[in-house]
């Protein structure tokens, strides 16, 4: 019966001792695990930084990409708008002349003109 006894106090004080161990080792690995959901928390706030610096960048250069076709755009605008008015200067001083040549009195002042001028010679 003593061995019984022995043997059941052995027992209810391995269970303590495995107990505490087990304490023990769940308080141990709750601060691992508080640490390692730290540090998992600055890395998600340092990628979210990451990831927002590079949407701004790639917003800049987007930005500056619009802005370049927008001055291209402009400026093919204002060199066609100049070519379309210089042709439409130089359609009318053609038209102009056209008219002036084709009307029968200056053909017949310069017909006069150069028979005048040839007889001369």
């Amino acid at each position: 019966m003593d061995t019984i006894i022995t043997g059941i106090g052995s027992l209810i004080i391995a269970l303590k001792k495995c107990k505490n161990e087990i304490n023990t080792l769940e308080t141990s690995n709750k601060c691992e695990i508080e640490k390692l959901m730290k540090q998992h928390e600055i890395d998600i706030e340092n990628l979210k930084e990451k990831y927002k610096l590079e949407a701004e960048a790639k917003q800049q250069e987007h930005d500056l990409k619009i802005k370049e076709m927008k001055t291209e755009c402009e400026n093919e605008i204002l060199k066609r708008e100049k070519e379309f008015e210089n042709q439409a200067k130089y359609g009318m001083m053609g038209d102009l002349f056209k008219e002036m040549f084709s009307s029968p009195e200056l053909k017949k002042g310069l017909d006069k003109k150069f028979r005048e001028e040839f007889n001369k010679k």
